[in-house]
């Protein structure tokens, strides 16, 4: 059976931090940047509920109606 959603984030999310670690930095001075090309706008409100909040898109025009969609998410960057 697949891994969730917050499974995968949440196994990304401790690999970076022990690359932190393991360079001599610390995880709190990284930011991560989900990037959701080919994704859909409910993808992003789905990280965004598990505490997503940076989040990348390679072409303008889905950056767009990605915006559009999730206007409502103010701290979304």
């Amino acid at each position: 059976m697949p891994a969730s959603l917050a499974e995968r984030l949440q196994s990304v999310e401790s690999g970076i931090a022990d690359a932190a670690r393991a360079s001599g930095r610390s995880p709190e001075e990284i930011t991560t940047i989900v990037v959701t090309k080919f994704h859909p706008a409910s993808l992003v409100r789905e990280l965004y509920d598990l505490g997503v909040r940076n989040v990348g898109e390679n072409r303008h025009q889905e950056a767009e109606a990605k915006a559009a969609a999730l206007a409502g998410l103010t701290d979304l960057t």
